[in-house]
This record gives C-alpha cells, sequence and structure tokens, in this order.
C-alpha cells in the first residue's frame, strides 16, 4: 500500500504535468489529480506515518522531477516538518523559479515567488 500511495501521488502530478487549460475534460482530470495529491498528503502526514520520508524523498528525485514541485508546495502547506525539512521544500521551490525564469515563463515563476513569499511569512522564515 504504501509504495502505491507514492505511485499514485506522482501518477496525478504527471497529470497536472500534462494539463491542456484549452480542454475541459483535461481541466477537470487535472483538478481531480491535484485534489487527489492532497488527500494522498493528508493521510500520510494525518497519521504520523513513515510515509512522511518517502514523500520528502520525492523532492530529490529526478526521476520524478514532475512530483517534485507540488510535493513541496503540499508538504509546506499540510504536514508539521521540521526546519531542515521546510528549507528543502523552499529550495525545491526556489529552483523552480529559476527554472521558470530560464524558460522565460513568467507567469509561473511570478506565482511561485508568491506563494514562497506568503509561506515563508507563515512559516517565520527569512530569506
Amino acid at each position: 500500500m504504501a509504495n502505491e500511495l507514492i505511485r499514485e501521488y506522482i501518477n496525478c502530478a504527471t497529470v497536472c504535468a500534462n494539463v491542456d487549460y484549452a480542454d475541459r475534460v483535461s481541466v477537470r482530470n487535472n483538478n481531480k489529480a491535484v485534489d487527489r495529491m492532497r488527500a494522498i498528503v493528508d493521510e500520510i502526514t494525518s497519521t504520523d506515518s513513515p510515509l512522511l520520508s518517502d514523500l520528502l524523498a520525492l523532492l530529490d528525485s529526478d526521476d520524478n522531477d514532475v512530483a517534485s514541485g507540488w510535493i513541496a508546495h503540499h508538504l509546506v502547506e499540510m504536514a508539521n516538518l521540521n526546519s531542515a525539512d521546510i528549507r528543502k521544500c523552499f529550495s525545491k521551490v526556489e529552483e523552480m523559479i529559476e527554472t521558470a525564469d530560464k524558460c522565460l515563463d513568467g507567469a509561473t515563476a511570478l506565482g511561485e515567488r508568491m506563494w514562497l513569499e506568503e509561506w515563508r511569512k507563515k512559516r517565520n522564515f527569512t530569506t
């Protein structure tokens, strides 16, 4: 079951990475995938599950790069993390901002910057 939840999370992140905003069905599937990812994180973090370490490992996984950005957000927003893990999540978001800037994806970079600023304040972290 443990690996199934992690695999399902990765599969949902893949759905989101391939969303076509011009297609209603694709957007609907994206929204369902996001809801399911949040439910998986909630299930794992609300039960003090050892799977939290598996979710944190997604931050470093080159094989699951599509999931690493999502998990950084979900863990900061939903999990009771220690300072080192929060920093790790924030670092992942900073990497995402750099990538978006390099790809000239200003909208994504701006959204990530806004998220990062908001959550640093909520978590009382300074840059």
